[in-house]
């Protein structure tokens, strides 16, 4: 089978759950890339029973994210995941540096940052929770409606909703929380109506 490694595993092992949620929605199946019965046995059915599970632990506007992942070939999908998703990092990475006025390490260093091996392994999305939160950070203090955007689109990682608005509460920037208050609600609000 395409898209296993030596070992008979995914490549792109957290990947491989993305693309079956993809493929279950667009199959007109959204809800069952939560039922890890039939999420487990659409991931058998493309890498195989022993290639193991990764399961789909993501809130609905995340699987807005991965709709169009199964347009896609699995290869090529997640090479354009991974490509979209590191770009975006390394713009954010490289923003923060030039705003601390700090000289510019080159792309060799941050390539060689172990995060990033490690996301490109696993075909996660760090690069893209990253790029949201530090690109929000970044942005805040000048910015703070295009910040609050950013930081409303990380409803797709719920963690940081005990994060985010007791930093923007200290902050005192009503603009960035009115931002991402709208953000985070209009992205659940939209994967209601894609998905009911």
């Amino acid at each position: 089978r395409s898209g296993l490694d030596p070992m008979g595993k995914p490549i792109g092992t957290d990947f491989a759950s993305f693309w079956t949620a993809s493929q279950l929605a667009l199959e007109g199946r959204p809800a069952d890339a939560w039922d890890m019965v039939r999420h487990a046995a659409a991931q058998a059915a493309r890498f195989g029973k022993d290639a193991g599970y990764a399961a789909f632990f993501y809130p609905p506007p995340y699987l807005l994210v991965c709709l169009p992942m199964a347009l896609l070939p699995y290869l090529a999908s997640l090479v354009v995941w991974l490509g979209v998703t590191l770009a975006a990092w390394l713009h954010m990475a490289r923003a923060w540096i030039a705003a601390s006025q700090a000289p510019s390490p080159g792309l060799l260093p941050l390539l060689a940052f172990p995060a990033v091996r490690v996301n490109l392994g696993h075909g996660q999305n760090g690069f893209l929770t990253a790029a949201l939160l530090g690109g929000g950070a970044l942005l805040q203090p000048a910015r703070p409606l295009v910040a609050g955007v950013l930081f409303g689109a990380l409803v797709i990682k719920p963690q940081f909703g005990l994060l985010l608005p007791v930093y923007l509460l200290f902050a005192r920037d009503w603009r960035c929380i009115l931002a991402t208050s709208i953000t985070a609600l209009g992205l659940c609000l939209a994967s209601l109506a894609v998905f009911g």
